[in-house]
C-alpha cells in the first residue's frame, strides 16, 4: 500500500498542487510524454491499482459477474463488492462516463483484447446509474 505522511497539507494548498498536477497530466502533448510523467510519478504497485479500479468499474458496467472480475483481475471478492457497492451509491461518476463512452470504440474493445473475452453486450448495463 502506498505511504501517506502523517503531515497533512491545508485543503486548500493540496486542491492547488492538485490541480497542478491534473494540467500536466491532461495537457494536450504527446500520449507518450504524459505515460511517461505517469510511470515517473506513480509507481508500480499504484499504476496497478488506479488501472485495475477503473477496470473493476467498466466490467461492472458491462454486467461481468463479481467472479470472473476476480478471476481475471486477480482481485479479492471484498474489492469488487466495494466498488459495486460505492457505485450503487453513487461514486465514481467521472470514471463511470469515461467507461460508458462509446467513441472511436471507446474503452470495451481494449479491453476484450487484453482480457481475452468478449463483454456482454445485451440488457441495459447502466440502468442502475441512470436511476441515480
Amino acid at each position: 500500500m502506498p505511504h501517506v505522511s502523517k503531515h497533512a497539507l491545508e485543503k486548500k494548498f493540496e486542491d492547488k498542487i492538485f490541480k497542478v498536477l491534473l494540467e500536466y497530466l491532461t495537457f494536450k502533448e504527446e500520449r507518450r510524454i504524459r505515460m511517461r510523467l505517469c510511470s515517473e510519478l506513480l509507481t508500480p504497485t499504484e499504476r496497478t491499482m488506479l488501472a485495475k479500479r477503473f477496470v473493476i468499474i467498466a466490467m461492472l458496467g458491462e454486467g461481468v459477474s463479481f467472479e470472473k472480475i476476480q478471476e481475471t483481475l486477480k482481485v479479492s471478492p471484498s474489492t469488487v463488492g466495494r466498488i459495486w457497492s460505492a457505485m450503487q451509491h453513487g461514486a465514481f461518476p467521472a470514471s463511470v462516463a469515461l467507461a460508458k463512452k462509446r467513441t472511436r470504440g471507446g474503452i470495451f474493445p481494449v479491453l476484450e483484447k487484453i482480457l481475452d473475452f468478449p463483454l456482454p453486450r445485451s440488457g441495459r448495463r447502466w440502468e442502475f446509474l441512470d436511476k441515480l
